[in-house]
């Protein structure tokens, strides 16, 4: 249950900082809010698909079946993780100023209108 609350307030507050810090630099905010809160949803979802086809194929059914619960907690947590790392990634990526609007160094001689 504590589990769901901290994924829950951590998504909201990666969300909000996504939001504002795009929008500072420039970025299109709800484009890349959205991005970040998919990624943190669908990573592990495909994540969690492909390691429970695993350990039907390579365990069986029953097998598989007994280690999902007993590991249940550890199985989320291992989840999550790409999930947050993903976000993080997004945040860090808008967090960097664009530098379309610097100009790379003074013009050229005779370029200057004189």
């Amino acid at each position: 249950m504590i589990l769901i609350v901290l994924t829950i307030a951590f998504i909201v507050i990666v969300a909000i900082n996504t939001y504002k810090t795009a929008k500072e630099n420039g970025y299109s905010a709800m484009g890349w809010t959205a991005l970040s809160v998919v990624l943190f949803f669908g990573v592990p979802f495909v994540f969690g698909l492909t390691v429970g086809m695993l350990l039907f194929v390579l365990i069986g059914e029953t097998g598989a079946q007994q280690f999902l619960e007993n590991y249940v907690l550890l199985i989320d947590i291992a989840l999550l993780v790409p999930g947050v790392v993903a976000s993080i990634l997004v945040l860090r990526h808008v967090s960097q100023i664009r530098d379309d609007d610097i100009v790379a160094g003074p013009p050229p001689p005779g370029q200057l209108g004189l």
